[in-house]
């Protein structure tokens, strides 16, 4: 837990990544050093890696619960990703820390997978 501390904005918007990814009804897993982290990694990590069911359905409402939550997602750049990338990048602007936030999409079978055995 006194890890955890040194990072507070870290958390708090992970937080708020979660939230809005649930209400959105999107299948996520943190992944990278965010998860290696919460589980009591000493690495120290900048940005939140998250691995999401994203697609042209559910973009939309995606986009509509981050702006609730203080999190910016470009709507048209990730209509685009969503066809013919692997990842949307999203913001946010009210925390001074910098952290970026890096939605990998799940298009693989392994991805997918992950995400059918999360915990």
């Amino acid at each position: 837990m006194g890890r955890r501390k040194k990072y507070p904005d870290i958390e708090e918007i992970s937080n708020r990544v979660a939230k809005a990814l649930k209400k959105a009804k999107i299948k996520y897993a943190f992944v990278g050093g965010i998860s290696a982290w919460y589980y009591g990694s000493p690495r120290i990590t900048y940005d939140i890696d998250i691995l999401a069911e994203i697609n042209k359905k559910n973009i939309k409402i995606l986009v509509k619960e981050f702006k609730k939550y203080g999190l910016l997602i470009n709507y048209d750049d990730a209509l685009l990703l969503v066809s013919c990338g692997n990842r949307i990048i999203a913001e946010a602007p009210a925390y001074p820390s910098s952290v970026r936030i890096d939605l990998w999409l799940a298009k693989t079978n392994l991805s997918k997978s992950v995400l059918e055995h999360r915990q």
